[in-house]
């Protein structure tokens, strides 16, 4: 499939040929780093208007830098990066909230247990049932102390 030249034909393989091609400015910085600063204060949450304020541009500029294949490629790598930190961070979270439900202090243990009962989906308010309010602490302590029968009043 080659030829006797050397030569690498578009024909020859998509895969071979971008290897084989010679790199380009904008292969090395497709965004330039004003959109990547427009990307940075969406990212952050900042409204429209104050990147415009920010950076001098328009708004249909704003909106064009961030409609950007590019700029949109940058953000999603930007996420899967962000996504794959908090999932390295987890192991250390679950070991600190192992530690602090070893506590001695009460209320160290019951803060604890009642973050994991929200991360885990085990607690869940019920509709306002007779304008008792029951809160997660309440229940977390009522089963930290053996009181089983007060957890539902």
């Amino acid at each position: 499939m080659g030829n006797s030249t050397g030569a690498l034909m578009l024909s020859e393989g998509g895969d071979r040929y971008a290897l084989n091609r010679k790199l380009t400015k904008k292969d090395h910085n497709p965004v330039p780093l004003r959109w990547q600063v427009v990307l940075a204060y969406h990212l952050a949450g900042k409204p429209a208007t104050e990147i415009m304020q920010l950076t001098g541009y328009s708004s249909a500029m704003v909106y064009r830098i961030l409609d950007n294949k590019d700029v949109q490629y940058l953000r999603q790598q930007m996420l899967n990066s962000t996504q794959l930190e908090f999932e390295a961070m987890f192991s250390k979270i679950v070991h600190v909230i192992r530690e602090k439900l070893d506590s001695t202090d009460p209320q160290v243990q019951l803060a604890a247990t009642n973050q994991w009962l929200k991360a885990n989906g085990k607690y869940t308010p019920k509709a306002n049932e007779g304008s008792v309010n029951i809160t997660a602490e309440d229940i977390v302590f009522n089963i930290l102390n053996g009181d089983v029968a007060n957890d539902s009043k």
